[in-house]
């Protein structure tokens, strides 16, 4: 498991297909991570991960995994429209990482930074 404070959870209960991850116009190529676990602890983890990638340049099928307690999906460089979602057989809770600007401040800072000073 990552460390919590830094993770978002979502419910989901028995039989909702539910999507997690939706990711519009960006070709970055992304690797998404999250964890599962069952709201009962004596439940088996069971349940599908259907992938979505972009279908308007080069179509591809849809991708379905079983769910696992630790899964890993990627955008490819083609998947500007891409989306993630998990079908349980029990009631989960799933924990995705926080989405953090920390990163992004780093390319808009000195952008901001040599804009001003140019002014």
């Amino acid at each position: 498991m990552r460390e919590a404070h830094l993770m978002r959870e979502i419910q989901i209960a028995a039989g909702c297909k539910t999507r997690i991850i939706r990711r519009q116009f960006s070709s970055l190529v992304t690797t998404y991570t999250f964890d599962v676990a069952p709201v009962i602890q004596t439940n088996h983890l069971v349940g599908t991960v259907e992938i979505k990638g972009s279908n308007w340049i080069f179509p591809k099928p849809v991708q379905r995994m079983p769910l696992q307690p630790s899964n890993v999906v990627t955008a490819g460089f083609w998947d500007t429209l891409f989306s993630v979602y998990v079908f349980p057989e029990v009631d989960v809770v799933i924990s995705l990482p926080s989405k953090s600007f920390g990163g992004l401040l780093w390319v808009i800072g000195p952008i901001v930074l040599i804009v001003a000073v140019a002014n």
